[in-house]
This record gives C-alpha cells, sequence and structure tokens, in this order.
C-alpha cells in the first residue's frame, strides 16, 4: 500500500514537472515570435546585433529543452528497462550457491555454466544501464543550464536591445554590461557547484 501511494506521487510529480517544463518552452517559443512578428526590418534600429542575439539564445534555449525532454524519456526508458535486473542477479546468484532451481522451461533448468554465463551477461547489463543513466543525468543537468542561462540571457539583450533605442546607450556600455553577464552565470554554476559538492556526505563516512 505505501508503495503504491508513493508510485502515484512520483507520477504526479513527474507528470507536474513535465507540464511546466512544457509551459516553459512554449513561453520562449512565444517571445522569439513576438520579437520576431514585431520587428521592423523597415525601421532605423540602435544595436541590431543584440536582438539578433537575443533571437540566437532564445533559439539555443529551446533546443535545449526540447533536448532535455528527450533525455529525460531516454532515461525513463533505462530506469524500466533495467528494473528487473538486480531481482534477476540475486536469483542465479542464489541458484550458483545451490539454493535454488532456476528452469528455462517447463521442462528443463539451467545448469551450472548457463547460470554464471547468465551472470556474466545480467552483470554486462547492469554495467551498461549504470553507465548510461549517468550519462543522460549528466546530459540533463547541462542541456537545463544551457536552457536557463540562453533564456535569462536572452531577456537581458533583448531588453537591452529596447532601452538602447529609447536612451541611445553607447556600444560601450552595450558591450560591457554583455561581457559581465557571463562571467555572472560561470561564478554563479561555480557557486552551486560548490554548494552541492559541501552538502554530498563524505564517502569515508
Amino acid at each position: 500500500m505505501a508503495n503504491n501511494n508513493l508510485n502515484l506521487h512520483i507520477d504526479s510529480h513527474n507528470n507536474a514537472q513535465s507540464k511546466f517544463e512544457y509551459f516553459l518552452l512554449s513561453v520562449v517559443l512565444g517571445i522569439l515570435a513576438i520579437s520576431i512578428q514585431s520587428f521592423d526590418a523597415k525601421a532605423d534600429y540602435h544595436s541590431i546585433y543584440l536582438i539578433i542575439l537575443s533571437w540566437v539564445l532564445l533559439i539555443m534555449s529551446f533546443m535545449a529543452g526540447i533536448f532535455r525532454i528527450e533525455r529525460k524519456l531516454l532515461l525513463t526508458y533505462v530506469n524500466i528497462d533495467s528494473s528487473s535486473i538486480p531481482e534477476h542477479i540475486k536469483a542465479f546468484e542464489k541458484a550458483s550457491r545451490g539454493e535454488s532451481v532456476i528452469m528455462k522451461n517447463e521442462y528443463d533448468e539451467y545448469n551450472e555454466k548457463e547460470i554464471e554465463w547468465e551472470l556474466l551477461v545480467l552483470k554486462v547489463k547492469e554495467d551498461l544501464s549504470i553507465k548510461y543513466k549517468n550519462m543522460h543525468k549528466t546530459h540533463i543537468e547541462i542541456s537545463y543550464q544551457i536552457f536557463k542561462w540562453s533564456f535569462l540571457f536572452a531577456i537581458i539583450t533583448y531588453s537591452l536591445f529596447n532601452v538602447s533605442n529609447i536612451i541611445n546607450v553607447p556600444l560601450s556600455s552595450e558591450l560591457g554590461i554583455i561581457s559581465v553577464i557571463p562571467l555572472i552565470v560561470w561564478l554563479t554554476i561555480l557557486r552551486h557547484k560548490n554548494t552541492v559538492k559541501s552538502l554530498r556526505p563524505d564517502d569515508d563516512i
């Protein structure tokens, strides 16, 4: 009963998270569409490179979000596909110690060599599943960072474009603002990594 309730909570959380991610993607795509639609190619804009940069960043953010969703689906598939492997390994390990018998079909049982072979295959599959899980988790984290910071940088450059066309911001000031933002992003990510690392329990404990 407790496991069923836990699974329901997990499914509910995953569904809510998926809806939120699709909502964020629609926001990114909507901002991109509105900014392109409102752009007048015949107008005499100041610092045109800013609006182009914001479009590129919005596209990057959208593509990173799509990639993240794809990797999450692949991670879910690997989790489901490998969920029974530990149980099978335990069963064949018991059989290898002579504590139980595993039947291949209604009439035949696994012999000692077949049990050793099945154990080898299962452990290889388990190692591969762990490798793919770690790879997909890394891709999910990287794509999330790209999605988040590209979107934030796009909003800043788009806002700076609009401001520069109202008060005519000097080019040197624009470039200064743009160059400072990646530094702030890098320092934020570095601080986040150090915080996560400090929260992890020590391996020796």
